[in-house]
């Protein structure tokens, strides 16, 4: 750190290169950006929880496993710490403690405290599992950005923790749309998980390079590997040498250079979709397992504060043939994402985060936008509105004060309107019902509010039926 200014009574700020690498980790970012990051991590890390449990478990319990015959390997860090295995009465506790930590995270309540409780117990865990067996860098990068989560203001947006905060300020009359956009030190998780993906990837290329040479790209050792783990699509990727050779020759250029993305953010159009592809291919070909703790984590490269505004203006814009071929692929990778997902978390979990899924595919909808007005009278609705707000990530709510008010106080109190974008004014439960399906965080609620309206919609029906 630079000598404190004598004159001045104040560190002089810092300049030039070293002001850029300061930047480059410390710097002000998106505190969206970053809270969509948490989430994105700890569900991640839950997924995690239970691809490496059942195995965690077997070794804990003494159950008969093929995987039981493997012996206790420590990681270095748990040899240099002296950590065993864990036993039956530990697996209990650890397990329960680390799902209560990430489900808190990504709740976003004690955030801080959480993410550190979640960083520290997942190392234990899947430390546990490698100790059992062959070390792979599937974990690194999730590690990384777990342990970076608590060094940052992860639970300044979308976090009940600072919904709460919020309602608590509205009620002493403060502004309840005012919140932060960006702030101090809310990259650094970002950067630290790209950058560890960058050398991670790095490396990889590199040793492949000097430990076999241009050999590697012969097609026939990459053939081999095919056909010793015989996985669903090895037959037709390992007939043809010559394909294996364009292969073999693509995935060093893509892991040797993958620290352009850095550098270059435009590339990672092209890095991040082939790395993807490339973990498919590999876990179909070889068996290598669908790597999610390390792809997810690709999210670290992306602007998810703009994702639903890009998905948007992508699916409204051009004919409607554009769309609709716009539309497939995407519908297809996000279908295909959620499924793996789901298929390594508990089926009540799961069922439970459908809502939340579909939830996201609204949050896209260009229409699904409203505008609240207040005169800041009511201190219920001035505390709901900083609320809503506050979740709300998909940016589908507009809150201010105007002279037109929506929100007015008359003879029958405080009276709750809301204006879509077609300029219709909505009160009332169809107001509340408005809210509840266009904000993202919400719309697991919108079922339960349709059901009131069936039997106006019924008689609607009756009448319409009727009617010469």
């Amino acid at each position: 750190m630079p000598a404190a200014d004598p004159e001045r009574g104040r560190t002089p700020p810092i300049r030039g290169s070293l002001a850029a690498w300061d930047r480059f980790w410390f710097g002000e970012a998106p505190l969206l950006r970053l809270a969509l990051f948490r989430i994105v991590v700890l569900a991640t890390a839950l997924w995690g929880l239970r691809y490496y449990g059942a195995a965690v478990e077997q070794h804990a319990r003494g159950e008969a496993a093929a995987f039981l015959h493997r012996p206790w390997r420590p990681i270095y860090l748990f040899e240099a710490l002296g950590i065993g295995p864990i036993g039956p009465d530990a697996f209990g506790i650890v397990s329960t403690i680390l799902f209560v930590a990430l489900g808190l995270g990504i709740l976003g309540l004690f955030t801080r405290l959480s993410c550190l409780a979640a960083a520290l117990l997942t190392f234990y865990w899947v430390g546990t599992f490698y100790s059992y067996g062959k070390p792979h860098h599937d974990f690194v990068a999730l590690a990384f950005a777990l342990f970076a989560l608590p060094f940052a203001p992860v639970g300044a947006r979308l976090s009940l923790g600072s919904a709460l905060a919020r309602w608590r300020r509205a009620g002493r009359g403060g502004v309840p749309e005012g919140k932060p956009e960006v702030g101090p030190w809310a990259g650094l998780p970002l950067r630290v998980t790209q950058v560890t993906l960058a050398v991670g990837y790095f490396f990889s290329g590199a040793t492949k390079l000097v430990q076999a040479g241009g050999e590697w790209i012969n097609g026939y050792t990459l053939q081999g590997m095919m056909l010793e783990f015989d996985a669903p699509w090895t037959p037709f990727f390992a007939q043809h040498r010559v394909p294996l050779v364009l292969i073999s020759a693509g995935i060093l250029l893509l892991q040797t250079t993958f620290p352009l993305v850095l550098a270059f953010p435009r590339l990672r159009w092209v890095y991040l979709p082939s790395a993807a592809l490339f973990h498919v291919v590999a876990w179909k070909t070889m068996s290598t397992g669908p790597f999610v703790t390390l792809w997810f984590t690709f999210a670290c490269f992306l602007e998810l504060e703009r994702v639903p505004g890009f998905l948007g203006r992508l699916l409204r814009t051009g004919p409607w043939a554009l769309r609709l071929l716009r539309a497939v692929p995407i519908a297809a990778a996000g279908l295909g994402i959620l499924s793996l997902y789901f298929l390594q978390v508990p089926e009540w979990l799961g069922l439970g985060l459908i809502p939340v899924a579909i939830a996201g595919i609204f949050s896209v909808l260009p229409s699904l936008r409203v505008e609240v007005r207040h005169d800041g009278a009511c201190p219920a609705c001035r505390r709901g509105m900083a609320v809503l707000s506050s979740l709300d990530w998909a940016r589908r709510l507009r809150v201010g004060e105007s002279g037109s008010l929506l929100l007015a106080a008359g003879s029958r109190g405080h009276r709750l309107e809301v204006l879509d974008t077609r300029g219709r004014a909505r009160t009332g439960f169809e107001a509340f019902r408005a809210l509840a399906m266009r904000l993202p965080l919400l719309f697991p609620l919108a079922p339960l509010l349709v059901l009131p309206s069936i039997p106006r919609l019924g008689r609607r029906l009756v009448h319409k039926l009727g009617a010469p």
